[in-house]
């Protein structure tokens, strides 16, 4: 009798362990196919390149300039595949940069892990304003965006992001050109972190 008394208790002992035994992290994103949807908040850098030329009303420049970027992200993921509407603004002290865009893309799960990585690409489109008065305009670009982020899930509905942005806009200057530069920005590149909220 006490033989099998001890073996049924550590029977039992061992099925408690197995039920509390953690399954992967989190296993709703890797094992199932569904829909989430992630907005997200980003904050960080945008670099755009020198523009310097000479109009009939005189010499024109900006300087090579480093924007503080804030961003907004409307994600969709099914399987992994992201498509995600995205909006970027940049301050500096007297030129603004607005840009939108929509990316697709693939999100992979490091092992079972809470570390995700993303990379995504798709159109952009954007506005160049400079404020001091009779510098001129810039027509509106179009152009790509390459987007690279990691993110680790700090809770079930909270991610905490690492990125980095290639950004291809030109924006053509909408004034007579005597010499120089016809266009600004070109390649331009933004880092930063943020955070996504899944639902």
């Amino acid at each position: 009798m006490l033989l099998p008394a001890l073996l049924l208790t550590s029977a039992g002992l061992l099925q408690g362990e197995a039920e509390k035994k953690p399954g992967p992290w989190p296993p709703s994103h890797k094992d199932e196919l569904h829909f989430s949807f992630l907005p997200g908040l980003r904050v960080g850098g945008w670099w755009m390149g020198t523009f310097e030329t000479v109009s009939p009303a005189g010499a024109r420049k900006i300087d090579s300039t480093l924007f503080f970027d804030a961003g907004l992200d409307l994600r969709l993921e099914y399987g992994g595949w992201t498509l995600t509407a995205t909006g970027d603004y940049g301050v500096a002290e007297d030129v603004t940069v607005a840009a939108g865009g929509a990316l697709f893309g693939k999100c992979w799960q490091l092992g079972d892990s809470p570390h995700f990585i993303q990379l995504s690409a798709g159109p952009i489109f954007g506005r160049l304003n400079v404020t001091p008065s009779g510098f001129g305009d810039f027509k509106s670009a179009a152009g790509v965006e390459a987007r690279l982020s990691t993110t680790v899930a700090v809770h079930d509905h909270i991610e905490l992001q690492l990125w980095a942005d290639y950004r291809h806009l030109k924006f053509d200057y909408d004034e007579p050109v005597l010499s120089g530069d016809k266009d600004a920005g070109g390649a331009m590149f933004a880092v930063g972190a943020g955070f996504l909220m899944r639902f």
